[in-house]
């Protein structure tokens, strides 16, 4: 991607949050403070763990509002077999092992509870985890400063408008993680943006520490046509 356009989409997003009061950034890092507060592995109710640490107002947001999403499937999944849904979260925010080799054990654990479960249940069809969007959900939370969450439809198109070449695609999550990461490098260095930022995660139940929330929340107003960023 061309640095003179990412300086130039810096720009048109921090008079973006300037002018647009309400637009509404919180809610992201939100979910990431409710998560933080309430997930432990190990808990003795894991089913109501994970219900208390997934913001429903975030997944209907970042899944499109859809009557099913990837947290009620994952609900009736975790009641159904809490000890074998623990271990797999465990296998997949296990950082002793590589990336794509805990994604993939996660993905394999889940298709069998999901299997076991259709055997005595007719309501779910789909855990609603393939690829990495829900995925990233629990990484960029759990390590908010190493894991991005993932919306490739947005990234690809601000990609473009980057004058990028050679573009990650959809199933390459490492190499989006390194884009966003360079992203974040530029946006860390933009000491207006950040105040400009910092005044609108002032509340307390808004997650305070380093994370990538902010470059994700830039690649999505600058990829998303409704916010017609370049009018900013």
């Amino acid at each position: 991607m061309r640095v003179d356009k990412l300086k130039e989409y810096i720009n048109h997003y921090k008079r973006f949050l300037e002018k647009s009061p309400d637009y509404e950034i919180g809610y992201k890092w939100a979910a990431n403070k409710q998560f933080k507060d309430n997930w432990k592995l190990l808990f003795t109710d894991f089913p109501k763990m994970y219900d208390a640490s997934i913001s429903d107002r975030f997944v209907q947001r970042f899944w499109g509002n859809r009557y099913e999403h990837p947290k009620a499937a994952m609900l009736k999944l975790v009641a159904y077999q809490p000890e074998q849904a623990e271990s797999m979260f465990r296998a997949l925010l296990n950082e002793d092992e590589l990336l794509e080799r805990r994604i993939g054990k996660f993905l394999f654990m889940l298709d069998d509870l999901l299997s076991d479960y259709k055997r005595t249940h007719e309501d779910l069809n789909n855990h609603l985890h393939d690829g990495f969007k829900m995925i990233s959900v629990y990484l960029s939370f759990q390590y908010p400063e190493k894991y991005p969450l993932f919306d490739y439809k947005v990234f690809s198109e601000l990609m473009r408008k980057l004058g990028a070449t050679n573009i990650p695609q959809i199933n390459e999550f490492d190499r989006y993680i390194k884009v966003l990461k360079n992203i974040n490098l530029f946006i860390q260095k933009d000491e207006e943006l950040l105040a400009i930022h910092k005044k609108r995660i002032v509340q307390p139940d808004f997650f305070q520490e380093d994370s990538l929330l902010l470059a994700q929340d830039f690649v999505w107003c600058c990829g998303n046509a409704e916010c017609r960023i370049e009018h900013y």
